[in-house]
């Protein structure tokens, strides 16, 4: 009995000592895999760092490498004299001087100042390039076509600078290639793609030839001060959009012309904008839609204040047009 008994004690401390060895075993295991995982994860969230720090870095350099490369803004100053192109680049503007004519041949932006009794600012870009034309105090002439002629760009934006007042007017006579069977000029300033308007400075054309402003794509004005005078039209476009501008137009035909074949075109709205028309035939005239969302800063004389071929939506009708 004595030695079975032994033998039985023995065998349950073998057995208690090899569960404890066991178990601190388990326990350093696992403090190990938490470890690595905590290592791991310390790894992650550097590599996540180094990641980020380096797409931030390159995304800085890149900006500083554009506007670094960013073409500067070319100046261009007009008077009797002759123009000055500051900083001169014969690949992005070509001058004539014995009729200072400029032409621009590279898309960006272009500052416009100075007075002349006779020139002219064409635009011949590729239909993919687009032209920013900044007019601060400019005043100029041209007596054989427009004073400002976008003949060719993707879409071109005629900044107004603050406090500025800038002239512009054409003669009764285009000549040369002004007058051309594809041409097609009919304004002082005579746009063939889109046309921008805005800035928070004045603009007046007195359009001698036919139009005042004529853009064969669509036409949008805003948060600027026009004042227009023309034989024919003073806004002349497919589509004729006014936004926050203020606008006084004096013409013999019309006001606003707008007018496409096409007809999801031919329309034009006036959001609030301060909008005067004297006009002798019509003051608006539309192919397509008419809005005028506050006609009450509207004013128009003429013999048919409203001539709009689709839906005319006026609200807050005015007393010139119940009485008309």
């Amino acid at each position: 009995m004595c030695r079975k008994t032994g033998c039985a004690i023995l065998t349950k401390l073998s057995y208690g000592c090899a569960r404890k060895v066991s178990g601190n075993i388990i326990e350093k295991g696992d403090l190990m895999r938490s470890r690595k995982a905590a290592l791991r994860a310390e790894i992650g969230l550097f590599i996540a760092a180094l990641l980020l720090f380096c797409v931030c870095g390159a995304a800085l350099l890149h900006r500083q490498v554009l506007e670094e490369n960013k073409d500067p803004t070319i100046e261009i100053e007009f008077s009797d004299s002759g123009v000055a192109v500051t900083p001169y680049d014969p690949y992005a503007v070509y001058v004539e001087p014995e009729t200072n004519r400029v032409t621009i041949l590279q898309k960006g932006e272009y500052l416009l100042t100075g007075s002349a009794g006779e020139g002219q600012v064409v635009v011949a870009l590729s239909k993919k390039k687009k032209v920013n034309l900044e007019l601060a105090g400019l005043s100029l002439h041209c007596s054989t076509g427009p004073a400002i002629w976008v003949r060719s760009a993707d879409k071109a934006t005629i900044t107004l600078a603050g406090k500025t007042v800038n002239f512009l007017s054409d003669g009764m006579d285009y000549a040369g290639e002004a007058i051309a069977e594809n041409e097609e000029c009919d304004a002082c300033v005579f746009s063939q793609c889109d046309l921008d308007i805005r800035g928070s400075g004045a603009l007046s054309v007195q359009g001698a030839y036919r139009d005042a402003i004529h853009s064969k794509g669509d036409l949008r004005i805003k948060k600027a001060s026009v004042i227009a005078e023309a034989p024919y039209a003073g806004l002349h476009a497919k589509t004729v959009q006014m936004n926050k501008a203020t606008l006084d137009l004096s013409c013999y035909t019309y006001g606003i012309l707008a007018k496409s074949k096409k007809p999801e075109k031919g329309w034009a709205e006036a959001d609030a904008t301060s909008l005067v028309i004297e006009a002798g035939l019509a003051g608006i005239k539309t192919s397509g839609d008419l809005r005028l969302p506050q006609s009450n800063m509207v004013q128009i004389q003429s013999e048919t204040p409203m001539d709009c071929a689709g839906t005319m939506q006026v609200e807050n009708l005015p007393a010139w047009m119940q009485n008309s």
